[in-house]
């Protein structure tokens, strides 16, 4: 707080408690907050400030984040690599990082995932061939992952 100026340091206080509560929600990364505060009317060395107390007290960190996202997305709401990527990108995540956290989703890993969602399609719905592609195809798996899975699902289905 010593390299705020004193007139700041109100708007300092008020900006960094919207922060909190923003946060309060879901963990966010470095851009999310800062595009936030700047929505809110911030200015720029506000922001950076609030942002550096975040980060220094562990509540900002991209890398802790990005590992969140992408647990969440493969065990809470299933996606391939490519919808992973994007999103990460969107929220403003270095590709380093993103790169270095996707290596370790294997590809036998993604067609677990597409092959537990084709499964539980199918309880619901009859087999249809295009309807299941385009659906993992949103849903960020590779054209050679859905392909796969769906022969495979299909034999499976026409053995039994």
């Amino acid at each position: 707080m010593n390299k705020i100026k004193e007139s700041t340091a109100k708007t300092f206080g008020v900006a960094k408690e919207y922060a909190l509560r923003y946060l309060s929600y879901r963990p966010r990364s470095i851009r999310e907050v800062g595009q936030k505060l700047a929505d809110k009317g911030y200015d720029r060395e506000t922001t950076g400030h609030v942002i550096e107390f975040l980060k220094d007290h562990k509540f900002l960190d991209d890398e802790a984040f990005t590992c969140m996202w992408i647990r969440n997305r493969t065990r809470e709401k299933p996606c391939g690599r490519r919808r992973i990527y994007t999103e990460l990108l969107q929220k403003g995540i270095d590709k380093n990082i993103i790169e270095q956290y996707l290596g370790e989703l294997s590809p036998q890993k993604e067609a677990e995932m597409a092959t537990a969602l084709v499964a539980g399609k199918c309880r619901r719905t009859a087999f249809d061939y295009r309807k299941l592609s385009g659906f993992l195809l949103r849903r960020g798996f590779s054209p050679s992952i859905v392909k796969s899975v769906l022969s495979e699902f299909l034999k499976s289905c026409s053995d039994e």
